[in-house]
């Protein structure tokens, strides 16, 4: 038995595009340059000009954007109306994915942080 492929005008478009769908910046998220400062275990990892990115009630980024990305990012949750924060970033190794959890975090100034990370933003 033999099966015989066919192509569809305009598919590999249409793949394209799937694909690219979701790497596109969520229109409820404001990107600005700014200062940033990402401390972890007492060294420094991220520190001076960095994208930010500021989410819908306050969540933000450092350090990542869409058209540029620093070696060391975070990324700060915010949990829904209160002052409580969790934090996490893409670890010594700067990973792809900000996937190591960095604990509670509380806010201080344009800070926040806890005994083992400090995150920073400045617009």
């Amino acid at each position: 038995m033999r099966v015989r492929l066919f192509e569809i005008p305009g598919a590999k478009a249409l793949v394209l595009l799937c694909w690219a769908m979701p790497l596109a910046v969520p229109a409820d998220v404001h990107a600005n340059e700014g200062r940033c400062l990402v401390v972890v275990d007492g060294h420094t990892f991220l520190k001076g000009r960095c994208n930010i990115e500021i989410g819908t009630g306050g969540s933000f980024t450092v350090g990542v954007g869409d058209k540029s990305r620093s070696k060391h990012f975070a990324y700060v949750t915010l949990d829904g109306g209160t002052d409580a924060a969790v934090g996490y970033w893409n670890g010594v190794a700067a990973e792809s994915h900000a996937d190591e959890h960095l604990g509670p975090l509380k806010r201080k100034g344009a800070c926040w942080s806890n005994s083992r990370a400090r995150i920073c933003a400045w617009r």
